[in-house]
Formats: C-alpha cells, structure tokens, sequence
C-alpha cells in the first residue's frame, strides 16, 4: 500500500509549506469523495455501454480509504501500491481527442458522458491509470483524478466554469461517443455559468 498526505498547497514557487492538520484531513477527504464519485461515474456508464452493446474497455478505479494516526491528528489517504508506469489521459486544463488504444477510446467516451449524465454541471480532468491484467485481458486503474465543477466544489485542481469551457473546447467525438448516441457535438457555446444549479 502507498500513504498520501498533504505536505504543500499552492503553485511554485509560493508553495504553501505549512499545511495545517485539519486542512490535510478536509483535502484527503474530498480526494476520496472525486475517488468515489468517478466510481459511480465509471459504473453508470458501463450500464448504459452494456445496455447499447458498445464495446469498451476495462476501467477501474483505485480501491482507497482514509486512516488517521491513533496517537496523533495525521489523516492519511491510503491506496493499494501500483507501479510507476502512469498512463495520462488528461490534464488539469488539457483534453486531448486522440484516441490511440481502447482504454483512450473509451475515456473520450467517459467524458462525455460525465458532462451529460451530470445535467452539464462536472467534468473530470487529470484523467490517469495504469495499466493492469484483469482475467487475461488488459485493463486500466484509474486514480488521483480532478474535476471541475459549476460551483467549484471538487477540491484541489477545481476550475470551475473554465475548466468545464475548457473541455468543451478541447473535447472531439471519437466513434465510442457516436455509439453511446452522443451525437450531439460539443459547442462553445454549450458553456454553464456558475449562476446556474
């Protein structure tokens, strides 16, 4: 297993270098909920590929929990040890539209659906795995992923409105969004406020 813990905040070189305890557990803590929520993401949008008969990759996202020091304040994010070898989908503020392989193939598809299933509100961003077996085939776990949100509640590396304009701009429909019926193209002009829900 590996132990995260927030040590810095903030962009180089003003980093942040003394995080308070109580702020290490709040960060963890929505960490996790960006864990759990592109989990249930993740199997909605396998239901609705399953239902369509559209073939997609295998995705997982990491198994992680929160354990806290017994004798001290320290809040730890703990998941299972993976190798080194990461695979980036996506950047904070960056989406590219290529799809090379199956499990890019099928990202571009996820993050479609996340802006539609959740009614035009999220966007997940730093989008990134390894790569993994699973029952003889190959298979991606993702982890440490971001999001932008409308009114700007998904934690650390949250952009709000830009981050959301910023995948509308970058985003282009690969055939896995044609299937899925995401026919639709993604404008500009598609863009929510932050006045909105």
């Amino acid at each position: 297993y590996v132990a995260k813990k927030i040590f810095r905040l903030g962009q180089p070189p003003n980093y942040d270098m003394n995080v308070l305890s109580s702020v290490n557990e709040e960060q963890l803590k929505a960490e996790l909920q960006r864990i759990k929520t592109l989990d249930w993401f993740l199997t909605n949008f396998f239901k609705e590929a399953t239902r369509l008969h559209v073939e997609v990759a295998h995705i997982e996202v990491v198994d992680a929990y929160i354990a806290q020091e017994v004798d001290q304040q320290n809040f730890w994010l703990i998941e299972p040890c993976r190798t080194s070898v990461v695979n980036h989908y996506s950047g904070t503020m960056n989406h590219p539209s290529q799809a090379h392989d199956g499990p890019s193939a099928t990202l571009l598809a996820f993050a479609h659906f996340v802006y539609i299933w959740s009614k035009e509100q999220v966007v997940f961003a730093d989008l990134q795995g390894v790569l993994l077996m699973f029952s003889g085939q190959d298979g991606v776990v993702l982890f440490d992923p971001m999001m932008h949100t409308v009114n700007m509640t998904g934690g650390l590396g949250d952009h709000g409105p830009a981050g959301i304009a910023k995948f509308l701009e970058d985003h282009s429909c690969h055939v896995t969004c044609a299937q899925l019926g995401f026919t639709e193209k993604l404008k500009e002009d598609d863009k929510v406020d932050s006045d909105s829900g």
